[in-house]
């Protein structure tokens, strides 16, 4: 299926590889609205090596959501919650691959959700997503529970 960015010629190309930073930037100049998607970020980078370009560091960062800072993370996400999800996401597979699925309180198995004992909001900003989703910061909560522990009706 061909992309926007098949129709561009090279020169076209090059020229906004060369005058972006990072894929925000990248966006609107291959014409799209929302962020790239990872396939098309392939198709990007493959592009660029055929064409000999080199992408922006700052557009290939690969650095492991788990050694990013709070505040970096917060600041290289498009908006709160893409960055609130990626710490919730990361949250799930540490407690998952460490613990029971079960609620901590009353031992409900059906559902549950991952509560951060220590709110994110209460870590500093350079606090890191391992520190932030510490396995000894996380805990298992039904709906119930998990709504209760966030609306302060319930103390671990």
């Amino acid at each position: 299926m061909k992309s926007i960015i098949d129709e561009l010629s090279d020169e076209q190309f090059a020229e906004v590889i060369n005058s972006s930073a990072t894929w925000r930037e990248m966006e609107p100049k291959f014409g799209y609205k929302n962020n790239i998607s990872s396939n098309l970020k392939e198709k990007i980078k493959t592009r660029c090596e055929l064409l000999g370009l080199v992408l922006n560091t700052r557009t290939t960062n690969t650095t492991p959501l788990k050694t990013r800072g709070k505040k970096e993370l917060f600041d290289s996400r498009s908006n709160w919650q893409s960055a609130r999800s990626g710490i919730t996401k990361d949250a799930n597979r540490t407690y998952f691959k460490h613990k029971e699925q079960k609620c901590f309180i009353c031992g409900y198995d059906k559902h549950i959700e991952v509560a951060h004992i220590k709110a994110v909001a209460d870590f500093g900003d350079f606090a890191t997503v391992e520190e932030i989703n510490d396995i000894n910061n996380l805990v298992g909560l039904c709906p119930n529970h998990h709504w209760e522990y966030d609306n302060g009706l319930l103390v671990l």
